[in-house]
C-alpha cells in the first residue's frame, strides 16, 4: 500500500504557543519546540484521517496532561485524532534528543494531570496544515 508523501499537522497559533511557553516557564531544555501537533506523518493513502482534516480547518484543543524528564518535556491533548498513541505538543528536548521521544515519554506517569489556569482547562488553538515532500 502506497504511502502519502506528507505529514499533517495543527499548527498551533502565535497566541496559544505563546500560553504554552508562559504556562510552563519557557520550557525545561535547550532544544524548544511547542508549535504543533502531528496529526499523521505519511500516512496511508486509505487512511482515514487523510479525509478527517481539510488544509486550514481552525481546531481548539485542551491540555490534559503535562510529563517531562531529563530528556523531554510534553503535553497530551484532546480534541484533534492523531496516529500517535499519545496525541501531544512536544515542548521540548535536551541536546541530541529527537522530538519524537515525547511518544515515549507520554507512555510514564504525567507530573500533572489536566493542567489550568484558575481552574479553567488549558485551551489552545491551531490551524491544519499538510506539508508535502
Amino acid at each position: 500500500m502506497k504511502k502519502m508523501n506528507a505529514m499533517i499537522q495543527l499548527l498551533l497559533t502565535t497566541g496559544s504557543q505563546q500560553l504554552l511557553k508562559l504556562f510552563f516557564n519557557d520550557f525545561r531544555h535547550p532544544m524548544k519546540f511547542g508549535e504543533h501537533v502531528t496529526i499523521a506523518y505519511k500516512p496511508f493513502l486509505n487512511d482515514p484521517i487523510i479525509n478527517r482534516y481539510r488544509e486550514g480547518d481552525i481546531l481548539s484543543i485542551t491540555v490534559t496532561g503535562y510529563a517531562s524528564d531529563d530528556s523531554g518535556e510534553a503535553v497530551e491533548v484532546e480534541g484533534v485524532d492523531s496516529k500517535n498513541k499519545h496525541t501531544h505538543v512536544t515542548l521540548s528536548c535536551a541536546d541530541g534528543i529527537s522530538p519524537v521521544y515525547s511518544n515515549d515519554l507520554l507512555e510514564t506517569e504525567y507530573i500533572v494531570e489536566n493542567p489550568n489556569i484558575d481552574g479553567e482547562p488549558l485551551e489552545l488553538t491551531g490551524i491544519v496544515k499538510i506539508h508535502k515532500f
